[in-house]
């Protein structure tokens, strides 16, 4: 079965803290979709269904800790010292969010994936792209999250690529 991230984003917000990870490591990443078998998105649907008294669990606030930035949050620091920004109606913000939920060890997992988006992206503005750059780019921003989260960086988010059969 083919789930838009989008929407799985969405439902995030409704839903347990590891929500986001635990749907994403039943299934494979593929451009803006998440290939899951039947039987896996089932038996994540009956351990997330909301309760009658469920309501929306709001993140922990900790005053005393100002929070990190992620590697998507660093991504997009970086594209911005040279001069580029998300533009209006891009993808560009969600992605990073997304990187940044996920974690370094996912984006390091994901690095094409995160590349074909910048490609996409550069496309879509008229911009020249060069794929080494990109990955050397996104590396330094996972090494430096990583440095800055030494203590935060979760487990690998890892699925075998012949699990989950294709519904193409």
């Amino acid at each position: 079965m083919r789930l838009r991230l989008s929407k799985i984003e969405e439902i995030a917000h409704t839903r347990p803290p590891g929500y986001l990870r635990d749907v994403l490591s039943h299934g494979v990443v593929e451009g803006e979709f998440l290939e899951i078998s039947p039987e896996s998105l089932s038996a994540l649907r009956d351990t997330y269904r909301p309760t009658a008294q469920a309501t929306t669990i709001a993140p922990a606030h900790h005053p005393s800790r100002t929070p990190t930035p992620g590697p998507g949050t660093l991504l997009k620091q970086s594209l911005a010292k040279i001069g580029i920004h998300a533009a209006p109606g891009c993808q560009c913000n969600p992605r990073a969010a997304l990187m940044d939920r996920n974690g370094p060890d996912w984006c390091n997992a994901n690095i094409e994936l995160i590349v074909t988006w910048l490609r996409e992206e550069s496309t879509r503005a008229r911009l020249p792209f060069l794929a080494p750059a990109a990955r050397l780019l996104i590396r330094r921003c996972i090494a430096k999250s990583r440095r800055l989260q030494p203590h935060c960086t979760p487990p690998a988010i890892t699925t075998p690529p012949d699990s989950f059969p294709s519904n193409h």
